[in-house]
């Protein structure tokens, strides 16, 4: 997913930007899935969220169990199947993923 991320990123990268900016603007040092997913669809609604309608960022967040902010950091456990989960943190600024290991 790393890879796909950066690819969508190299071309989308406002929108991918506006949207952790978004995040962020919420005040909040963790967010749940319901969050996630409902501030998601908010911001989608908007013209620069068209952008991420059917992308990697979308399937993303659609499998982001919990995120935590610390500015300009956002940690995020995503899950990616049956009993896999992989850990990810996001540069705000540098608008960069980052895999993490797993525990």
């Amino acid at each position: 997913m790393k890879k796909q991320l950066d690819k969508f990123i190299e071309s989308n990268r406002n929108a991918v930007f506006s949207l952790f900016r978004h995040y962020v603007r919420l005040n909040r040092s963790f967010l749940l899935h319901p969050d996630i997913r409902y501030e998601y669809e908010k911001y989608k609604a908007n013209e620069t969220g068209e952008h991420l309608k059917d992308s990697i960022v979308e399937e993303l967040i659609q499998n982001t169990q919990v995120a935590a902010i610390e500015s300009p950091w956002i940690f995020m456990s995503v899950r990616s199947g049956i009993a896999a989960t992989n850990y990810y943190k996001y540069h705000i600024d540098d608008v960069e993923f980052l895999a993490c290991l797993r525990p």
